[in-house]
């Protein structure tokens, strides 16, 4: 070694063996300070590089990192972006899903309204029908009935009288006389 530095004591502060970087490094300092290689200032001045390294180190890593940062930011919020979108879709599906439903329901008791409404009108109608069918039947067979008493049995053709046991009694004259 063309210029000693205290070996053992960068070795116990940095854990390490000095690299030829480290070596140049120093040997500058203690050119610049006139330092001796026993000199008590060397454990601060070691302190201190080591120190001024681990934040350099620590400055750059934090560097590097924030250089990601975007790329991993922009990676996150899509990954939120596609969750949300998932969640959205499933929502929506679901509100779909139950609005079919609801509109289902509806149109079916709808439907089952309208048909007993129709069924309440054809029954009344029915009902109509037949009570006209009755009284034209009945009517046609009030008529037949007269038309049979008139040319079978005959008809009163003047007032009635009684007779002398208290029956009534009338001059019956055919129709077709």
């Amino acid at each position: 070694m063309a210029e000693a530095l205290p070996e053992t004591l960068f070795q116990q502060i940095y854990g390490r063996a000095p690299s030829d970087a480290d070596r140049a490094r120093l040997i500058r300092v203690k050119a610049g300070l006139g330092l001796s290689e026993r000199d008590e200032l060397w454990p601060i001045m070691l302190a201190l590089d080591h120190y001024s390294r681990t934040t350099d180190i620590g400055r750059r890593e934090i560097l590097t990192a924030l250089e990601s940062l975007p790329e991993r930011t922009q990676a996150a919020v899509r990954g939120v972006e596609n969750e949300a979108r998932v969640k959205s879709d499933r929502a929506v599906a679901q509100a779909v899903e139950k609005a079919a439903e609801r509109i289902s329901y509806q149109v079916v008791m709808h439907n089952q309204s309208t048909a007993d409404t129709q069924s309440e009108k054809k029954k009344l109608v029915l009902g109509i029908t037949t009570g006209v069918l009755a009284l034209v039947f009945m009517g046609l067979g009030a008529v037949i009935a007269w038309f049979y008493v008139e040319l079978h049995i005959g008809m009163c053709s003047g007032p009635k009288g009684r007779s002398s046991d208290g029956s009534t009694i009338c001059y019956v004259k055919s129709a077709f006389d």
